[in-house]
């Protein structure tokens, strides 16, 4: 697991040194070509092989120095109907271009970009290697949660011998014996209490109709008592009210009365007066 992780981590490493490196390649490769071969006509494939040839094997130290001062090859000629058709090589210009080319680009790939790879692979290597620990865990995590649950024996067997070994239990078991996980183990003085909560319940639910017809009763005779007291409250309000009506009426009588007296009276007053 551990080394499959590290060859994954370190493709995606090759796969950017890659991309990175073929900037390099096709820049000077195309340099190559433009100084050496000038106004090159040629097939498309051939003119990739030969933009790619030379920088390629630059990077493993074939320097190929000689052609790319224009020494090699010896048999050559810049006739164009002559290397067009293919019957002598090209000649290269010499250039001194060339040489100051070549040492900025083995600066740049052989020491610049072999050295970055070499970097990121050991900083690859050495995360993986941290993490070794923590990523065996996990994948043995895994194993285990994937063989956790599963049978022994294939599906089509295993079912077959699920239902043979519960048919079997079913048939030897007695009936007295009990099983599962809600089975509780009671104790001596627990059955006893559970026996008391067990007569009571029953009591109560042979007394129910008793009960709910006493409470009926009571309810009738409480409600019997409120009427009772408002009709006496009642009377005792008529009665007050006629008692007061009474005592009205006869204070009616009394100041019609008093108010006859003095009608009786004023005719003598106005008698006497003149006499003085």
């Amino acid at each position: 697991m551990i080394n499959k992780k590290v060859a994954t981590d370190e493709l995606g490493d090759l796969g950017f040194f890659i991309a990175l490196y073929a900037l390099f390649l096709f820049s000077f490769g195309i340099m190559y070509q433009a100084i050496l071969f000038p106004n090159s006509v040629s097939s498309p494939w051939q003119l990739l092989k030969d933009l790619v040839y030379l920088p390629y094997w630059q990077l493993y130290g074939e320097l190929n120095l000689e052609q790319i001062e224009g020494e090699e090859p010896t048999k050559c000629t810049g006739n164009p109907q002559l290397y067009t058709n293919g019957t002598m090589e090209r000649c290269p210009i010499k250039n001194q271009f060339n040489a100051l080319m070549i040492a900025v680009y083995l600066i740049l790939t052989n020491i610049l970009l072999v050295n970055i790879i070499i970097a990121i692979f050991s900083q690859t290597f050495q995360t993986v290697q941290e993490n070794s620990g923590m990523i065996y865990k996990f994948h043995m995590y895994a194993l285990v949660y994937e063989y956790h649950d599963r049978p022994m024996f294939p599906l089509p067997i295993v079912i077959h011998l699920w239902r043979i070994m519960v048919f079997c239990y079913y048939k030897i078991r007695t009936p007295t014996q009990y099983g599962g996980a809600f089975v509780y183990d009671a104790k001596p003085e627990e059955i006893e209490r559970l026996h008391v909560v067990e007569k009571i319940a029953y009591e109560t639910f042979q007394n129910g109709p008793y009960y709910a017809r006493s409470r009926y009763d009571a309810r009738n005779m409480m409600t019997d008592e409120r009427d009772i007291n408002k009709e006496i409250d009642s009377t005792s309000t008529q009665h007050d009210i006629m008692e007061l009506r009474e005592e009205m009426q006869r204070m009616r009588e009394s100041l019609i009365q008093e108010i006859r007296n003095q009608d009786y009276r004023q005719p003598d007053l106005a008698l006497d007066n003149p006499r003085r």
